[in-house]
């Protein structure tokens, strides 16, 4: 945020606290409203575009007040119906009972390291490239995240966890036998 001219860390805070505001209105009045009434595809494409410009926005329009409270207002509306909300749908439905705390527990703890190493790096790829030239790896891997989720993503809406189960295993997974 600093380096869009948000100096104060208290107005950095604020911005923050919109961001989690917005995405969590969102995902209630989005996500949750919409997601098995429309297209999940089309539904995750606006997030991720959304996401895109909140990014294009913060990195390519002069500093000042606009760009981080565009950002901060797009940037969690797109948290709210895109790639986060989703990843947890996803995770949910896509493995059989038998796989899924386990499997739900993998990708969580990845993307958490994940993103604490790059938080790691991120400052010091910020004073090395610069806001643009990061501000465009970001928007790369936004734009790839946008067309894999857009074109790859499963259809599962109106589905039933055990007819997404047969889908993909071709029958229904037994659960493990617990000895008593």
């Amino acid at each position: 945020m600093k380096a869009a001219g948000v100096e104060s860390a208290t107005q950095q805070n604020l911005l923050q606290v919109l961001v989690w505001m917005l995405t969590a209105a969102a995902t209630y009045f989005g996500f949750m409203k919409y997601g098995d009434r429309v297209s999940r595809r089309w539904l995750y494409f606006a997030g991720a575009l959304l996401g895109i410009v909140a990014w294009a926005v913060l990195i390519f329009v002069p500093p000042g007040a606009f760009s981080p409270l565009f950002y901060a207002v797009a940037w969690g509306i797109s948290a709210g119906i895109g790639a986060q909300a989703f990843y947890g749908l996803w995770t949910a439905e896509l493995f059989a009972t038998r796989y899924r705390a386990s499997a739900q527990g993998m990708l969580f703890m990845l993307a958490r390291v994940m993103v604490g190493l790059l938080s790691l790096v991120f400052p010091v790829l910020l004073t090395s490239m610069g806001l643009e030239k990061l501000g465009l790896l970001i928007l790369g891997l936004l734009a790839a995240a946008l067309l894999i989720g857009t074109i790859w993503a499963p259809e599962t809406r109106g589905k039933s966890l055990e007819e997404i189960e047969v889908a993909r295993y071709g029958k229904l997974v037994a659960p493990h036998k617990v000895d008593a």
